[in-house]
């Protein structure tokens, strides 16, 4: 057994077993990698192992009721909670679509893959990776696919309507 202290995320995602994540000296969460990346326990693990959007949605009998569509409600909230739900660049779709409600704002070509910035009709950002092969200039219209693999929600800490 041994521990290793660094602040390089996918060094310690590469070579650990187990990850632990520290805010301030106090242990925010401990487990595999990809239980690290994908379901943080909090949102400061959510931020701090990777890019991550908070869509606010509200909890109905059908999932989380998005800007972008119904999204499994994990962990399960009782219905009427207000919820922000984290989704990664890797989980979001984006399909060309002149009738679509998203708006390309820009795109960070990153050698593999882009990283699209999109705003969605209430303002909100959102990202996705994309293969470098996808090129859609600013102000395209498309439509955002959430793959719902690995989406994560948590109570809503700011007032919406």
């Amino acid at each position: 057994t041994a521990l290793f202290v660094t602040h390089d995320q996918e060094e310690a995602f590469m070579i650990a077993d187990r990850v632990g994540v520290l805010n301030g000296g106090r242990l925010e969460q401990l487990d595999h990698p990809e239980e690290i990346y994908h379901l943080p326990a909090t949102r400061f693990v959510a931020r701090f192992v990777g890019k991550a959007d908070f869509l606010p949605g509200t909890v109905t009998e059908e999932g989380i009721v998005t800007e972008i569509g119904i999204l499994p409600n994990r962990p399960a909230f009782p219905g009427g909670t207000r919820v922000e739900v984290m989704i990664r660049p890797d989980d979001i779709d984006l399909i060309p679509d002149v009738e679509g409600n998203a708006i390309v704002v820009s795109r960070q070509f990153r050698g593999a893959d882009n990283l699209f910035a999109v705003s969605l009709p209430s303002g909100m950002m959102l990202h996705s990776n994309q293969a470098s092969t996808l090129f859609l200039e600013p102000r395209s219209r498309v439509r955002v696919v959430a793959l719902p693999t690995h989406i994560v929600a948590f109570p809503a800490i700011t007032p919406w309507i």
